[in-house]
């Protein structure tokens, strides 16, 4: 049996051999991820990067350092606002675990800062993420479905997006310049809950317009 079918035998068997393995994988792709972020972050020393996360220097070099530190979900939040970046934990299989870690590269690994991220902020000509989910948000209320509405910027509004109910409620998601626009029969949630003029300002942290007629 080759070494690599040994190693595959004892996962298959044995839960505390899996949490070694994964603990072992992340205590060194976080720590890289880490450094690569700060090096080329506005956040470049590691002094820099304590003052923005409320830590002591001590502590950014730690984490920077393979097998030092157990990290915590707090830790890493803290830090990814820090660095200006979000932060994504997923289950995945040990496939796709393992080629993160063999594809992985220290000096090729960047993130965009929000500040930088036009298809978050919305300054890439395509709606911002903040409209879509707003959207996306109020059409689930609606029991209907979403579709990224065309940002024409003209008065004549195309590929209109309807949420429809067994209630008869529909609605209509429309774009007119930067304003989100619903087209609805009732201002009323049709789960009798929010008012739907509310739950899209709250959502899309714009101020929509409501037409009443589709």
């Amino acid at each position: 049996m080759s070494e690599r079918s040994k190693v595959i035998s004892r996962l298959l068997d044995n839960r505390s051999t899996r949490e070694a393995y994964i603990g072992a994988k992340l205590r060194v792709l976080i720590p890289s991820q880490i450094r690569a972020l700060r090096l080329k972050s506005q956040t470049s020393r590691q002094e820099d990067l304590a003052n923005a996360a409320e830590m002591k220097q001590s502590r950014i070099s730690a984490m920077e350092t393979p097998g030092a530190v157990n990290f915590n979900l707090e830790t890493l939040v803290r830090l990814s606002a820090a660095l200006k970046v979000a932060l994504q934990v997923r289950f995945v299989s040990y496939s796709e675990m393992l080629e993160w870690e063999n594809s992985f590269s220290q000096d090729e690994f960047n993130v965009r800062t929000i500040d930088s991220d036009a298809d978050f902020l919305g300054t890439s000509g395509e709606p911002s993420i903040t409209e879509d989910s707003g959207q996306a948000v109020v059409a689930e209320l609606l029991d209907g479905f979403f579709k990224r509405p065309n940002h024409s910027g003209g008065e004549e509004v195309k590929n209109r997006s309807y949420f429809k109910t067994p209630s008869l409620y529909s609605a209509a998601v429309s774009s007119r310049g930067n304003e989100v626009g619903f087209e609805i029969g009732s201002s009323q949630n049709p789960q009798g809950g929010e008012n739907l003029y509310e739950t899209v300002s709250r959502n899309t942290g714009q101020s929509p317009r409501v037409y009443r007629d589709l």
